[in-house]
C-alpha cells in the first residue's frame, strides 16, 4: 500500500469570479479565496499550475496526484486531463479519472476514494483552486494527523464553525457539535475514511449538481460525519497553511492566514451594520445603495 494521494478535484465548468481573498469562518480568516477562472483554457492553465508545483516541491513521502474531473461535456478538457495520465512527479505521478458531475468536489473525493481505498494509507482532499507550496506538506501533515489525539481529520485551509443556516438539514442541534474544514480540504487515513463510506455507502455529497445544497451535503456534511464517528477535527498551526489560493498566487500576491487588528475591526464593523440595515428591506436598500456609491467613489 502507497503512503498518500492526493485527490484534486476539478471540473471545465466556470467558476464565480472572486478577485481577492476575503475573511470569512469562525475564527476568522482569510479563507474565502479568489478566483477567476471562467474559460476551458483558464482550467488547463490552473491544472498546469498545479503539476509544476507538485513537481517542485519534495512532499517528503511518497504520494500520487489524482486528479478527479467531473466531466460537463468539454472535450477539450478531457482531453487534456487523459493526457496527464501518468505524468511522473517527485515521489509520485499523476493520475486520473473521469466521472459524472455528481455532488460538486464532495462528489469527486468519494468516487477517488471508493476506487482507491485499498492503494494508500491516508488522502488528502484539495480543489483545483487550491495549491500546495510546501516542501514535506505530506510527511508533515500525517506527522500533525498522528501526534495529534483521536484524530479523524485534519485541516488544511481551516477548521470552522458551522454557519446555522446548515444546521437543519444536518440535525445539527448544539454549538459544541458544529464545526467543520473550510472546502473539507485536508488529510485524513483510509482506515476512518472507510469507516465513514461503509457507514453512509459514501462520502458525504448531494446527488446532484446544486451548488448550495452541495456546499450543505459535502463540504459542510463530510467533516461532520468524521466528527459524529468520534473523531476529532485537527487544525493546522497558526503559521501553517499547507492549501492556499491558486489565482493570488499566480498574481505573485502574498498570501496572509489572518487578519490585523485593524482588518478585524472593519470587519466587524460591517458586519455589524450589514445586521442592523437588515432588520427591514428599506434599510437594507439603503445600506447597499450607500456601499455601491462608496465603490464608485474610491
Amino acid at each position: 500500500m502507497k503512503k498518500c494521494a492526493r485527490i484534486l478535484a476539478t471540473c471545465f465548468k466556470a467558476k464565480r469570479v472572486v478577485e481577492k481573498t476575503l475573511l470569512a469562518g469562525h475564527p476568522l480568516g482569510y479563507f474565502y479565496h479568489s478566483q477567476n477562472f471562467t474559460t476551458e483554457q483558464d482550467i488547463i492553465e490552473l491544472l498546469k499550475f498545479n503539476i509544476k508545483q507538485e513537481k517542485k516541491i519534495d512532499p517528503g513521502l511518497q504520494r500520487d496526484l489524482i486528479i478527479v474531473n467531473s466531466d460537463i461535456g468539454s472535450e477539450i478538457g478531457n482531453e487534456f486531463v487523459m493526457s496527464l495520465e501518468g505524468e511522473p512527479l517527485q515521489k509520485g505521478n499523476v493520475r486520473v479519472i473521469q466521472r459524472n458531475n455528481v455532488g460538486l468536489s464532495f462528489g469527486a473525493y468519494s468516487d477517488a476514494f471508493k476506487l482507491f481505498r485499498h492503494e494508500y494509507e491516508y488522502f488528502i482532499f484539495t480543489e483545483d483552486d487550491l495549491s500546495i507550496l510546501e516542501n514535506n506538506y505530506v510527511k508533515k501533515s500525517i506527522e500533525l494527523f498522528e501526534s495529534s489525539k483521536n484524530a479523524g481529520f485534519l485541516a488544511f485551509v481551516g477548521k470552522t464553525k458551522i454557519k446555522r443556516g446548515h444546521w437543519k438539514a444536518l440535525g445539527i442541534t448544539e454549538k459544541k457539535n458544529a464545526f467543520g474544514c473550510h472546502g473539507a480540504c485536508g488529510l485524513s487515513s483510509s482506515k476512518i475514511l472507510g469507516e465513514i463510506f461503509d457507514a453512509h455507502g459514501m462520502l458525504p455529497h448531494n446527488q446532484t449538481d446544486e451548488y448550495q445544497s452541495g456546499i450543505t451535503f459535502g463540504e459542510v456534511a463530510l467533516p461532520l460525519a468524521i466528527s459524529r464517528a468520534g473523531y476529532e477535527l485537527v487544525d493546522q498551526p497558526k503559521d501553517t497553511y499547507f492549501a492556499i489560493p491558486s489565482y493570488d498566487v499566480m498574481r505573485g500576491i502574498k498570501v496572509v492566514k489572518f487578519p490585523n487588528s485593524l482588518d478585524k475591526l472593519i470587519f466587524y464593523v460591517k458586519h455589524y451594520l450589514y445586521r442592523l440595515f437588515s432588520l427591514n428591506k428599506y434599510t437594507k436598500k439603503f445600506y447597499i445603495k450607500i456601499l455601491s456609491l462608496r465603490k464608485k467613489i474610491f
